[in-house]
């Protein structure tokens, strides 16, 4: 089950009421290690670092993000943008695309269908990434109802049920 970003897993201690669990995707070791410091620094966890859709799939069913940081182009050819669609569809996890690939044109693909939380171009500062992850924030403590446009009604996905209830 998703911890609730209010108030975490029962009985769990957490500095931060609004803390989020959050799932990096991105191939760029350093890039990865400078946003999980930054991350902790703001108080939040990151659960799961993955460099690819596959690991990325994984650790979503594994872990149960709150929310998920997203690079467009990642390892083995893989499009960020289909795994945030995946995320979306699966587990009804909401991505926020932190990327260099973010115009039109770059060949990143079409964000048709990813319906991110925030963009976050790199080279990217703490105070944009805080900005996108205050957002996120709001957004997941005002989803009281499924989204709008969620992909697929939820009744017989199991794999998101898991993870939000």
């Amino acid at each position: 089950m998703r911890p609730s970003i209010a108030g975490g897993e029962p009985g769990a201690e957490r500095n931060d009421p609004f803390s989020l669990r959050i799932l990096l995707v991105e191939d760029d070791l350093l890039v990865s290690t400078t946003e999980e410091e930054l991350l902790g620094e703001m108080g939040h966890q990151v659960i799961a670092r993955a460099t690819n859709a596959r690991e990325a799939l994984e650790a979503a069913a594994r872990d149960c993000p709150d929310v998920a940081l997203v690079d467009i182009r990642l390892a083995d050819g893989d499009s960020g943008l289909d795994v945030a669609r995946a995320l979306l569809s699966r587990f009804q996890v909401r991505s926020i695309f932190v990327s260099g690939s973010l115009l039109a044109g770059d060949g990143g693909g079409s964000f048709q269908g990813t319906f991110p939380i925030a963009l976050v171009y790199k080279p990217f500062t703490m105070s944009s990434l805080r900005t996108a992850l205050v957002l996120a924030g709001d957004v997941l403590r005002n989803a009281g109802a499924p989204l709008a446009h969620q992909p697929r009604a939820l009744a017989g996905n199991q794999a998101a049920a898991r993870c939000i209830g």
